[in-house]
């Protein structure tokens, strides 16, 4: 029998292709078959890597607490189990098991899905200014203005739980700015709310109307949009200027 000493470890490349391929390198590079039991997979793989129902709990929790604190998502007792997640048929042919990679919850839904299920408890709290201030952090942090289209929704409907009677000129401002004011007022034809808020603005100081995502000044922002004539008014009204810009009028004439 011929027994053959290798000073040094040599290394070889290989391609895991499915998740079988997980499994039987696993199988070699560790000592026993211990390690093959994937309900713990502390040694076999990443730590980034779920494979677990609890896993997959621990690493949603901080976010849902947010959720489940205002009321935002489902009770706990509805959640789904992650058990009875049956893939897809295509891969049930080609493979006698599945795991999720890295775990993260899509935007879309706190953006969209969850948008307005927050309007009907702001609006009918009995304290509704209280209730969006405290909202307010939330729904900052859950980036619900991301999407321009769910921003104006949002400002379309929880404005009115401030106007006419909040007289908190920070709360009013710290609202139009989460959601888009700037952008909003292009294509509402409200004059008296776009009022509203640039005197609350104006009681505090902050020229709300400085930054524009269009990139030019608000006036003829509204020029280009076709924006009613009253808002440009109201506009001018609260201190803002007309500045000349040749590419606007180039374009309208």
């Amino acid at each position: 029998m011929e027994v053959q000493f290798y000073d040094e470890i040599e290394f070889e490349t290989f391609a895991i292709e499915v998740p079988r391929d997980v499994v039987v390198y696993s199988f070699i590079v560790q000592k026993s078959l211990m390690y093959l039991d994937l309900s713990a997979c502390e040694y076999t793989l990443p730590q980034k890597s779920v494979f677990t129902e609890e896993q997959c709990r621990k690493l949603m929790e901080p976010r849902r607490q947010i959720l489940y604190r205002y009321h935002l998502d489902l009770p706990q007792n509805l959640e789904s189990s992650l058990r009875a997640v049956i893939p897809n048929a295509d891969d049930q042919e080609q493979y006698e098991a599945f795991h999720l990679g890295v775990m993260f919850v899509c935007d879309s839904l706190y953006t969209r899905d969850l948008a307005s299920c927050v309007i009907n408890p702001i609006m009918s709290a009995r304290n509704k200014m209280e209730k969006l201030r405290r909202y307010l952090s939330v729904m900052k942090l859950l980036n619900f203005n991301q999407c321009r289209r769910t921003a104006m929704l949002l400002f379309d409907h929880l404005i009115l739980a401030l106007y006419p009677c909040c007289l908190d000129s920070n709360l009013v401002v710290e609202f139009a700015i989460t959601f888009r004011f700037c952008s909003w007022l292009f294509y509402r034809e409200s004059p008296i709310l776009v009022g509203y808020v640039l005197h609350h603005a104006m009681q505090i100081r902050y020229n709300i109307c400085h930054v524009s995502e269009t990139g030019m000044d608000h006036i003829n922002g509204c020029i280009v949009f076709r924006t009613p004539g009253n808002i440009v008014g109201t506009l001018l009204l609260y201190g803002n200027v007309l500045r000349f810009q040749q590419a606007v009028y180039l374009e309208v004439l």
